[in-house]
């Protein structure tokens, strides 16, 4: 950036407080330009004196620093550091580029499917569209009583950043006359979790109908939102995700059905 650019841009992104500071544009002799802006009284340090308030330097390579006082943040053409933050509006970072905090890389939200007032686009990706609620409650699922017994359903996540592991987690409910069976969990065709499943293993199912909770179909005990938390290597731009049971084919889905809920996938 020549200094003609730079300084048009500083004037018009100068802020109206500092108006009538003193603005000073010099270059070094390793080509690297500094402008600093100076206002007595402003920034005082702990003792009492005053500098440079803030400043911008541009060097050879491209580096941009932006200070002010001790604070800083360094841009280049492949990152961003910055030594101290603090937001006063909304703060957007491109999903498909890499973060990192502390110099450790958290785990970045991709995609999250609630299935509530749904506008459409969970049913078109999912490969089922059917969606219940249970009892009085607003909270809908994908799947539910009459609807997902045998069989799976899926969803292909596409656009993925560079990353090296995936985490998904969700909640599953079990509902009904469920006899040992079990539901699974499958990545890119991979089994990654499973959990069985029966609605009585007492040998008196009075008991269990007595004291069982039931808020969903007929009026066998239900198990509702049973955590799934798994994380896996992948580094692929994109993943299958494939929820399904090991119930028969030959029996009904009022008489034992599944459904999952809140599906998201984070990565890392």
């Amino acid at each position: 950036m020549s200094f003609g650019a730079l300084l048009f841009f500083l004037v018009l992104t100068f802020p109206a407080s500092l108006w009538g500071t003193t603005l000073t544009v010099k270059e070094d002799s390793v080509g690297r330009s500094t402008v600093s802006f100076l206002q007595t009284g402003l920034l005082p340090d702990n003792g009492g004196e005053v500098g440079i308030i803030a400043g911008v330097v541009v060097n050879s390579t491209g580096i941009l620093s932006l200070y002010a006082g001790s604070n800083s943040i360094l841009m280049d053409h492949t990152a961003v550091g910055i030594h101290k933050l603090r937001l006063d509006a909304d703060l957007r970072v491109n999903p498909t580029a890499p973060v990192t905090i502390g110099g450790l890389h958290p785990w970045v939200l991709i995609a999250l499917d609630t299935f509530d007032e749904s506008t459409g686009a969970d049913k078109v990706k999912w490969s089922s569209h059917e969606e219940s609620r249970c009892g009085s409650t607003p909270d809908v699922f994908l799947g539910g009583h009459c609807k997902l017994a045998a069989g799976v359903v899926s969803k292909a996540y596409q656009g993925l950043p560079a990353h090296s592991r995936i985490r998904l987690t969700a909640r599953a409910h079990f509902l009904d006359e469920w006899r040992g069976e079990s539901l699974y969990l499958r990545v890119d065709g991979t089994p990654v979790w499973s959990e069985r499943y029966h609605w009585c293993t007492a040998f008196n199912t009075t008991a269990c109908l007595g004291y069982g909770v039931n808020v969903c179909g007929q009026s066998r005990p239900d198990r509702l939102s049973v955590p799934i938390d798994v994380t896996v290597p992948h580094d692929r731009d994109g993943v299958e995700v494939v929820f399904g049971s090991t119930i028969d084919d030959s029996v009904d889905p009022c008489d034992a059905s599944w459904g999952i809920d809140d599906v998201a996938v984070f990565v890392m």
